[in-house]
């Protein structure tokens, strides 16, 4: 099977996670709480985000602070928070996920450097957690007729959508969103 045509985009996005949360509680403020204290920005575009999430790398910040543009989405009979991080890797971590989520979360990061991963959790357990560049191995049976080896990005975009029913397409990445900061708790 080739590439879905509407995940053909993915190949040459700037880098991002894509995150979808079974949408529990009413605001994604409340999901995101579970990482840390979360501030209410203007809505922004992509590009608008990725420039205020370098600014954290360009102040020394990043470790301290997170950006997530944020949506509700509506796939397989229920809703989801469909979550971006320009630049960002925090909802790519398993750990992250299952602390967002008590039910269903998937996410897919990419950057510059070709690292990628893809991640389901599912009440506590992580379900996936691989490379699809390198763990070809570990991608589950509902993605294995996706062409990981020759566009990777567009085939983890379809399998986040095989598992939610929610297509991300590059209109609604680029397009603005309520934009929210997430400030890692002091120790």
């Amino acid at each position: 099977m080739g590439v879905e045509p509407w995940a053909a985009w993915a190949e040459n996005a700037t880098e991002a996670t894509v995150a979808l949360v079974a949408a529990q509680v009413d605001t994604a403020a409340e999901t995101l709480s579970a990482l840390g204290a979360v501030t209410s920005c203007e809505p922004m575009s992509f590009i608008e985000a990725l420039e205020l999430q370098g600014s954290f790398y360009d102040d020394g910040t990043d470790a301290q602070q997170g950006l997530f543009q944020v949506d509700r989405l509506s796939g397989d009979g229920r809703d989801w928070w469909a979550i971006v991080e320009p630049n960002g890797f925090r909802l790519s971590l398993a750990s992250n996920l299952l602390t967002v989520t008590a039910d269903l979360g998937v996410a897919f990061f990419w950057n510059i450097n070709a690292v990628m991963r893809v991640v389901k959790v599912d009440h506590e357990a992580v379900i996936a957690d691989f490379d699809p560049l390198i763990d070809v191995d570990q991608i589950p049976d509902e993605g294995q007729d996706l062409p990981f080896e020759s566009t990777p990005r567009s085939a983890s975009m379809s399998l986040l959508e095989r598992w939610t029913g929610v297509k991300i397409t590059q209109s609604w990445f680029e397009a603005s969103k309520p934009t929210l900061i997430v400030r890692a708790p002091t120790e």
